[in-house]
Parts: structure tokens; C-alpha cells; sequence
């Protein structure tokens, strides 16, 4: 499964949890802290880089932002286009990836405001901090995890005598991403925040995840799938629904294009 495979087959599950964090502080602190800076102003436009189903530019949109949205899987987008139907902005949805796209060859140089990257693989590296630069004509933002515990993972990673990818779940690569920002001569921001979330999810779509790679690389055999599902028998209610629990901290890294 390649990563545009591995994302659309995600989709579903990302639309599932769309307003799984609504009564969570996180999302509302992020654009909140995106208007100070005067990047998310009325009538002001964001490009949401690997926006998946949409979950900020929604948020945008409610802001009354224009909103241009890009990710690489075509599924995700399908999802973003239904969520953003409601708002009357100017938005688009664009198959895009983003590292690999010449952004002069587009057109899309200095074309908007904000360019917006929210724990995304769409921005790994040195060019794809370039690229968000050459778009934007004054803001960038970008957050990466700088600690990740998914507790339910790690429960089943325990039983089944697994590595997790989660404690430190993108590495340095947050570091590497600012380090990126200060090299091409500006100034990046670096601020850190606490983030959890909970989703309550049928039995049989958590056992799936752990097949899907993107949660972990497993042998989809009859007998995994039956010790996955043991090990989620503790926190499993009687109607077969799981109570996932995520705690993390963000690292935010915002810079002004402008300033050097």
C-alpha cells in the first residue's frame, strides 16, 4: 500500500472524527493564536497544506478566510469538498503533493496569506518549508507532535509484545523543520501546547486500523486480528465501542515571511 493508498483508505476514519475535538480547547487556541498574528483575518486567504477532510478549513471558513485546500489523497478530498459546501467563502480543493510540486510553475507564488501545514506529512522537509515561503506573501505556520501517547495503542503494543511508534512520535522532526525556516534567513517562533483528544469508535474499525499501516505494520493474520481484539477487551464497552485516549504535546512553529 502506497501513501496515497494508505491515506484515502484512512479518509473515512478522519471524517468519522471530524467534531471529535469540538469541546477541546486545542483547536480553538490555534485559531486564536492565528488571528493575533493578524493570519487569519475575514476575507483573508489560507493555503491548508495536507488538509485531509478539512478539520482547519473548516475552521477558517467559520472565520470567514478563503480557504485553498491541498492533499494527496483524492479521498480525503472528496470528504473536504462535502465539509466545506456549507461556508460561503471562496475555497478550493486541489490533489497535490506538496514536495514534489513546483509552486512557480503553478502560478501559486506570494498567492496567499496564510500557507498553513497542521500535523501533516505533507511538510518533511527543507523543500517544503521553501515551498510555503514562495506562497506566502507574509505568514506560515506549521505543527508537528513533539510527544505522542495513544493509550489504547500502547495497550494492545503491551499485550502483543510490540514496539509502538508513540512517545516521541515524529522524532526531531520538528526541530529539523525550524531549523529549515532559520537557515533560509527568518526568524521561526517556536511555542509548545498540550493536546488530547478522544474518540469512541466500533470494535471492528480499531481492529482494521491496526492493519491499515498506518498505525502499525502488522501481519494481517486471522490469529493477529483475534489478539488484537483481546487486548482490546478491557476497554471495549458492552455495545462494542472503544474509548480511544490521546495525549500529546504540539510543537508550533510560526514565522512572517516578511521579516528577515
Amino acid at each position: 500500500m502506497n501513501d496515497k493508498e494508505m491515506w484515502n483508505h484512512m479518509a473515512a476514519h478522519y471524517q468519522s472524527t471530524l467534531h471529535a475535538e469540538d469541546e477541546s480547547s486545542y483547536p480553538n487556541d490555534l485559531m486564536e493564536a492565528l488571528i493575533r498574528k493578524g493570519a487569519a483575518k475575514r476575507g483573508s486567504c489560507a493555503m491548508d497544506i495536507g488538509c485531509g477532510v478539512g478539520k482547519y478549513a473548516v475552521r477558517f471558513a467559520e472565520r470567514g478566510c478563503n480557504v485553498h485546500m491541498l492533499d494527496l489523497a483524492d479521498e480525503m478530498l472528496r470528504y473536504a469538498r462535502e465539509n466545506m459546501r456549507p461556508f460561503d467563502v471562496r475555497w478550493t480543493a486541489e490533489e497535490c503533493d506538496w514536495e514534489r510540486t513546483n509552486v512557480r510553475e503553478l502560478r501559486w507564488e506570494k498567492s496567499v496569506d496564510l500557507a498553513f501545514a497542521a500535523m501533516t506529512p505533507a511538510v518533511t522537509g527543507y523543500k517544503g518549508v521553501e515551498n510555503m515561503i514562495a506562497v506566502s506573501r507574509r505568514h506560515c505556520f506549521i505543527s508537528k507532535f513533539a510527544s505522542f501517547h495513544n493509550l489504547m495503542n500502547e495497550r494492545v503494543c503491551a499485550a502483543l509484545g510490540l514496539e509502538t511508534r508513540d512517545g516521541n512520535f515524529d522524532g526531531k522532526l520538528w526541530m529539523e523543520l525550524a531549523d529549515a525556516v532559520a537557515a533560509m534567513g527568518y526568524f521561526p517562533e517556536i511555542t509548545y501546547h498540550d493536546y488530547s483528544w478522544e474518540n469512541f469508535l466500533p470494535v471492528d474499525q480499531v481492529v482494521e486500523r491496526f492493519f491499515d499501516g498506518y498505525n502499525m505494520r502488522l501481519k494481517d493474520t486471522s490469529e493477529n486480528r483475534r489478539n488484537v481484539r483481546d487486548a482490546l477487551i478491557p476497554i471495549t464497552n458492552a455495545e462494542g465501542i472503544v474509548h480511544e485516549q490521546v495525549r500529546t504535546k504540539a510543537a508550533w512553529i510560526y514565522w512572517d515571511v516578511t521579516i528577515k
